[in-house]
């Protein structure tokens, strides 16, 4: 505050700015409670605020940073409407040039335009390939440059720790999260910081990492259904001892926390994980027989992203022609995909990854 106060001599400016904030805040409380009319009375109430307190400094950065965050968080709200979004994130982006102008090497504007960029690379609004990459390198470029600026950017590292994944660094990934957590354990979404820093331990084998991370979102977060499902996930690696009983007791849970139109997925995804718990207790049979009965139905699951789960399961018990075709509806599905499989190098594949049969997965049209 004391770094932001700094920035106007402008008393009138100060007090709309503080009253604006408060405004977010209420709008922010609407957007996680899903009541779009608050939320977005409350918006338009701080960026009117945000409007006279630019008469009153028109130099002052900071109002065109909140503005364009008000921006950015509306077009978060509206992720289904590809063209509602544009218009948010292009008024966002007005902002952000508006601050950088004033203060070219303002942290929080670069961090603004980085998330904007990067959303709307996030939401495919740049259909040229090449546009679409230099987006997301100037996204990146924004996002490193203001944590280079700023001792204290939490909320950067944590959009880069999910960026990094966009080019398959996920040890970088994994300290970007970390540098997050470090520098603000309570930032808003912190829930999803800890379920990265898990994912990316995951991805790593760093099982100790994992289970610690898993077992730090489920303390703090315990309603939150990514926290059980990591327990899931963990049973999978052979890391830990499974008692037979454990991946049903997990799955229910997982069910149970998920919102109601999201149960039957989690339902289906938590079996496919709990037959790999239950290998991994010797039942090898009985989690062949879950997998053969799992019906991954298009009205529950259109992208058939548990077939590819299934097909995890069946390479770490080694059965390469089960996996294979389970990746193969997951194909039909995702055909863009196929060239993930080209030089797939992630630890779950390595039982079957010299199979041709599984080398020719980079081939499906």
């Amino acid at each position: 505050m004391r770094a932001e106060r700094a920035g106007t001599s402008d008393q009138q400016a100060w007090n709309l700015l503080q009253h604006a904030k408060r405004l977010q805040r209420d709008g922010d409380s609407a957007r996680i409670a899903n009541d779009t009319a608050m939320m977005l009375r409350e918006f338009a109430e701080a960026d009117s605020t945000l409007a006279v307190a630019n008469r009153s400094d028109p130099r002052w950065a900071a109002i065109p940073i909140l503005r364009g965050t008000i921006r950015y968080w509306t077009s978060r709200f509206y992720s289904g409407d590809q063209l509602l979004a544009k218009a948010w994130i292009d008024s966002g982006l007005i902002q952000a040039a508006h601050a950088l102008k004033e203060a070219p090497e303002n942290a929080d504007a670069l961090q603004l335009r980085g998330e904007l960029r990067y959303w709307r690379w996030l939401m495919a609004l740049e259909p040229d390939p090449l546009q679409a990459r230099a987006l997301l390198d100037s996204a990146r470029k924004d996002l490193e440059t203001a944590t280079q600026l700023s001792s204290n950017q939490p909320e950067a590292w944590s959009v880069l720790s999910h960026l990094y994944y966009q080019y398959g660094d996920v040890a970088g990934a994994k300290l970007a999260a970390q540098r997050a957590y470090n520098e603000d354990a309570y930032l808003r979404g912190v829930n999803l910081i800890v379920w990265r820093l898990f994912t990316t331990s995951y991805d790593l084998e760093q099982f100790p990492d994992a289970i610690h991370w898993c077992d730090t979102g489920a303390g703090r977060f315990p309603a939150d259904p990514r926290f059980v499902e990591c327990k899931l996930w963990i049973m999978g690696t052979g890391a830990v001892k499974v008692d037979p009983a454990a991946p049903w007791i997990m799955v229910d849970s997982m069910v149970r926390l998920s919102a109601p139109p999201d149960r039957p997925y989690a339902k289906l995804f938590g079996v496919a994980l709990a037959a790999d718990g239950l290998f991994r207790a010797g039942l090898r049979d009985s989690a062949a027989h879950l997998l053969d009965r799992l019906d991954d139905r298009a009205d529950i699951d259109p992208t058939r992203d548990v077939s590819q789960y299934a097909a995890m399961v069946w390479a770490s018990m080694g059965d390469t022609g089960k996996a294979v075709a389970r990746l193969e509806l997951y194909l039909s599905a995702n055909p863009a995909r196929a060239s993930d499989f080209d030089a797939e190098d992630s630890w779950e594949w390595r039982t079957i990854r010299d199979d041709p049969r599984f080398k020719a997965l980079s081939n499906h049209r």
